[in-house]
């Protein structure tokens, strides 16, 4: 039997956070070769001021990041690697905010306990030896995305649960299918949702949303025109244990507008 356990652990300092970029957190490179992490990775992040929490993945990064509109709570390091917020997930931090990442992998459980890989660049910059990946296991990574369509439709219901329709033209683009678990993300308003996605008539480009009726009184809540982001995730060889042609690649479907 599989379980989820904890590989490894980022504490660090947010150093941007720009809403316009696409969703995800960028971490530099040396932090990833530190704590074993991989392009399109699915992490946790907690923001340790507020308790904020959400699921992104990880882009591998050391290009300069789109100027932040967000001013610093407090000074930073001048020298901490790039630890950026990007997209909705930016609504949920500041500049100078404390966060823990999070990185989990499916393994056996007669494999458990595995040492925990730590990264500390608040209080120290000490990580510890990274532990030898069973050979089975298993990470989630970003494999699918429709990017930046915009609701057409929302409706509140006491019986549905929470359920988004869009376009199957959209959806085979990204690699989705009907019935799929989707991260369903709000670029406007930072809401996150984990979704059942449903697929609508072929080029009707439409994307619908049902919320149970207590949803919409939320602060956060999805409005007509609001711009989103699917995404899909699927179980992988961890990228230590297998080939680069045994991970998938992303799809992305791009509904209204191809970026440069």
């Amino acid at each position: 039997m599989n379980i989820s356990i904890l590989l490894s652990e980022l504490r660090a300092t947010v150093t941007a956070a720009s809403k316009d970029y696409v969703g995800s957190i960028t971490l530099a490179t040396k932090i990833c070769k530190s704590l074993g992490l991989y392009d399109r990775q699915k992490v946790h992040v907690r923001n340790l001021r507020t308790g904020h929490e959400l699921w992104t993945y990880v882009i591998c990064a050391d290009a300069p990041i789109p100027v932040s509109t967000h001013v610093p709570s407090q000074p930073l390091p001048s020298t901490q690697p790039i630890v950026c917020l990007n997209g909705a997930a930016a609504h949920y931090v500041e500049v100078g905010d404390p966060i823990c990442v999070s990185a989990f992998a499916y393994v056996p459980q007669a494999c458990c306990p595995l040492p925990v890989t730590r990264l500390d660049l608040i209080h120290t910059r000490h990580a510890l030896q990274r532990t030898t990946i069973p050979a089975t296991a298993q990470v989630e990574m970003a494999v699918g995305k429709v990017h930046r369509p915009r609701i057409t439709h929302t409706q509140l219901t006491d019986t549905t649960p929470p359920t988004v329709a869009i376009d199957q033209a959209w959806a085979e683009d990204a690699g989705l299918v009907d019935g799929q678990e989707v991260h369903f993300v709000n670029v406007n308003s930072g809401r996150r949702d984990i979704v059942a996605l449903h697929l609508l008539k072929p080029g009707c480009k439409e994307c619908q949303v049902w919320l149970p009726r207590q949803h919409g009184d939320s602060e956060r809540s999805h409005q007509v025109g609001d711009v989103v982001i699917l995404m899909g995730y699927t179980l992988t060889p961890h990228p230590s244990t297998s080939t680069h042609a045994s991970i998938p690649q992303m799809r992305i479907c791009f509904p209204f507008e191809q970026p440069e």
